[in-house]
Order: structure tokens, then C-alpha cells, then sequence
């Protein structure tokens, strides 16, 4: 077998999933990537629900919640840039330039180049719940935060960003669903929903996200919350978000859904098909190294020369 390097593959375009302008020279096209970024999401999330189901000494806040925050953050903004660079394309608007503002504003220009009635939408509240959003993602983003509470009034976001648990992750995945559900139907003869790839060994399916909120997530947390005898106080129905009608800026099949449902020949490769442990191996040795008695806990190790730390003294700063 010849041996290739791992880097080859990174082009595979396999499942991947693109918007074209048929009535556009040459067929514009680029990636649906806010699917991708729900693919994770939707992933991430479920794992974060089973550390909740499996919690025993403490609740387990889920070791994903910052990952799932930035993917549904990530999917939104890829969700409104698609109907940005759509848009833009049909009317020959600099989408450089739409790509530069804010968040808010890119929205509005979907809303505005759709034909929408931007004041019903903003009736709504949803500029409000994504300008919070984007304050909570920043915090995480950036770091910026010293200390200080973070004051959101129309969310159930974490007052400090980075001790959060799934209920911001529900928080955020129900702000992308209301922009989905909202624009889903926006282009005549789409349904721009994101398709969750879902199956088992035997089948391999795909469900739309709304779909599998409803009929799983929210199940799956209703359940683990029941039996920890919890509570949230975040309302986690989606059926209040109404679709808008398809836009009149387009005629029907003039943007269409392409993938590759096959792989290219060049990314084909004999994988070695046993099942394995090596991660699990690996990890079980690194903690058998350490000849630790049952029941050790270690504690943070951030300090150097700690005996000589403690005993000194310093002058307080003004």
C-alpha cells in the first residue's frame, strides 16, 4: 500500500453542500457551510446532553459548551452570510463590502434586499436576542472580561460567558433556529433548513435541524433534567418562529442546492477497517504512569516554588 500524507485530503469535497445562481454566467457557487458548522453543532450538543445524563459526584456543565456556543454562533453568521452573498449576487452588490459590517446590519440587509417588511421582523424582538448573543460570543471570543457581570436582559445567557452549561447552549441553538425557521423558505423552491446527517451502522439518513430539536434534543434534555430532579427556566419552544414566503427577488430555480454525493477517484484509499483503542490505550497508560493510590486528587499546578511564593511579602499596588 502506498503510504500518503494526511494533508491530501483536505479538499475533499464529499457531502459537502453549495448554493448556485443558475441565471448568473459561469453559475456562481459557494459553501453551505452554515450546514457543516449545524453538523458539529448538533454533535456537540448531544455529547453535552449525555455528561449531563451521566453527572454523579457534581452536575457536569458539559465538557463541549464552549465549542457548541461557538458553532451555533458560527452557523448563524453563515446562515445570514449565504442569503447576503445570494443576494448580493442577484442585485451586483459588493458583498466585500456587506461582509464588512456587523452583524445586525448584514441581517438587515437580507431582510431589506428580500423584499421583507424590516419593521414586523424587528416587532419580533430577534434583533435583540442576536445582538445579545453576539455580546455573550465576544466575551468568549475575545476574553475581554475582567470580572465583571455581563448585563443581557433578553436572553438566558450566563451572566460570566465562560462558566455556562447547556442551557446556553440551548440558548444559542433557539436564537439560529428562529433565523432559520424565519428564512428558511426564502428562496422559491428551498427548504434552506440544515440537514443533520443521522443513522447508525446499518442507515444513514438526513433530518432537518428543527426536526430533530424538537423530536430529540428537547427530549433528550427534558428527560436528564427529570431524572436529576432539575429545572430550567429558559422557554424552549421553537413553534412560535413563523416562516416568511418565498422572496419575490427570485424566480424559482434560479438559485439552486448542489452536492457531491460521490467522492472523487484521487481522494479514494484502502483505510485499514479494524477497530481499534489506541486513543483509549494511550490515555488509560498516561494515567497509569503516574502511581497514584484509589482515590487521589490532584490538585492545579500553576505555581512554581510554592513554599518560597507563600512565605513572601510584597508592597500593595495603589
Amino acid at each position: 500500500m502506498t503510504e500518503r500524507n494526511l494533508e491530501d485530503f483536505r479538499l475533499n469535497q464529499f457531502f459537502e453542500t453549495y448554493l448556485m445562481v443558475m441565471s448568473l454566467p459561469d453559475h456562481p457557487r459557494f459553501e453551505m457551510t452554515y450546514n457543516t458548522y449545524s453538523i458539529h453543532g448538533f454533535y456537540n450538543t448531544s455529547d453535552d446532553l449525555n455528561d449531563l445524563e451521566n453527572s454523579k459526584n457534581y452536575i457536569n456543565n458539559g465538557r463541549k459548551v464552549l465549542p457548541c456556543i461557538s458553532f451555533w454562533f458560527l452557523a448563524l453568521e453563515s446562515f445570514i452570510n449565504s442569503l447576503c452573498k445570494v443576494a448580493s449576487l442577484i442585485k451586483d452588490d459588493n458583498f466585500k463590502e456587506i461582509a464588512k459590517q456587523d452583524l445586525s446590519t448584514r441581517l438587515t440587509y437580507v431582510i431589506t434586499s428580500l423584499n421583507y417588511n424590516e419593521v414586523e421582523i424587528k416587532k419580533s424582538g430577534i434583533y435583540n436576542r442576536i445582538n445579545e448573543f453576539k455580546t455573550f460570543r465576544n466575551e468568549l471570543f475575545h476574553d475581554r472580561n475582567i470580572g465583571s457581570e455581563v448585563q443581557l436582559k433578553k436572553t438566558n445567557f450566563s451572566t460570566n460567558p465562560i462558566l455556562s452549561n447547556q442551557v446556553d447552549v440551548f440558548q444559542s441553538l433557539i436564537i439560529y433556529l428562529e433565523v432559520a425557521v424565519l428564512f428558511r423558505f426564502s428562496i422559491p423552491g428551498l427548504d434552506l433548513m440544515p440537514n443533520i446527517s443521522i443513522g447508525n451502522s446499518s442507515v444513514f439518513h438526513f433530518d432537518k435541524l428543527d426536526t430533530l430539536y424538537n423530536e430529540y434534543l428537547v427530549k433528550y434534555l427534558q428527560a436528564t433534567l427529570k431524572k436529576h430532579g432539575l429545572t430550567i427556566k429558559l422557554d424552549l419552544s421553537i413553534n412560535q418562529f413563523p416562516s416568511l414566503p418565498p422572496s419575490t427577488l427570485f424566480n424559482k430555480g434560479e438559485v439552486v442546492v448542489i452536492g457531491r454525493v460521490e467522492q472523487e477517484e484521487k481522494f479514494n484509499y484502502p483505510l485499514d477497517q479494524t477497530d481499534t483503542t489506541i486513543g483509549r490505550t494511550l490515555y488509560h497508560n498516561q494515567v497509569k504512569s503516574y502511581n497514584l493510590s484509589d482515590g487521589h486528587t490532584g490538585n492545579l499546578n500553576f505555581v512554581v516554588d510554592w513554599p518560597d511564593l507563600y512565605k513572601s511579602r510584597f508592597p500593595m499596588r495603589k
